[in-house]
C-alpha cells in the first residue's frame, strides 16, 4: 500500500487558507497605500522621510511575500495533486 509523508488535503487546506490571507493583505495593502498617499500631503518634516523610508521598504517586502507566498499556494496545489495519484495507484 503507498504511503506519503504528506496529507494531499492538509496541503491543498493550508493553499486556500493562505490564498484568503493573501486576498485580505492585498486589499489592506491597497488601502494603506491610498493613506500614505494622503499623509504625505500632510505630513512634511524630517520623521515623515524616515517613516517614508521604512514604509517604501516594508512595502517592498511585502510584495515580495505576497509573490513568494503566491508561488508557494500553485506549489502546494500541484504536490497535492501528484500526491493524489500516487496514492490512487
Amino acid at each position: 500500500m503507498p504511503q506519503l509523508i504528506a496529507s494531499p488535503e492538509e496541503m491543498r487546506r493550508f493553499a486556500s487558507n493562505l490564498e484568503q490571507i493573501l486576498q485580505n493583505l492585498r486589499q489592506a495593502k491597497s488601502s494603506t497605500l491610498r493613506q500614505y498617499e494622503d499623509l504625505r500631503e500632510s505630513w512634511r518634516d524630517q520623521r515623515y522621510s524616515q517613516f517614508a523610508r521604512s514604509f517604501e521598504e516594508l512595502d517592498r517586502d511585502l510584495d515580495g511575500f505576497l509573490r513568494d507566498a503566491a508561488a508557494y499556494i500553485h506549489y502546494l496545489r500541484l504536490k497535492a495533486a501528484r500526491a493524489d495519484d500516487y496514492l490512487q495507484r
